[in-house]
């Protein structure tokens, strides 16, 4: 499964339903069973992608989600 370019419109940025889509999808990865791991990048500069991939990993307590910076 690839979970790749995940945008939000920029009117409704800032209103968590990037995080909530995104835990979301990751908790239905992980219900799944099929999933050993799952690598999450962003593109240097930019913070709000950086900021998202942050808050998943302090959710998910680095059990199952691994964090790759510019993959």
């Amino acid at each position: 499964m690839i979970f790749s370019q995940f945008f939000i419109d920029e009117k409704y940025q800032g209103k968590g339903y990037g995080f909530t889509a995104a835990k979301l999808v990751l908790e239905h990865m992980k219900k799944a069973g099929r999933f050993d791991k799952v690598v999450l990048c962003y593109i240097d500069g930019n913070d709000a992608a950086k900021n998202l991939v942050g808050d998943i990993l302090k959710v998910s307590e680095g059990r199952w989600v691994i964090f790759l910076k510019n993959a």
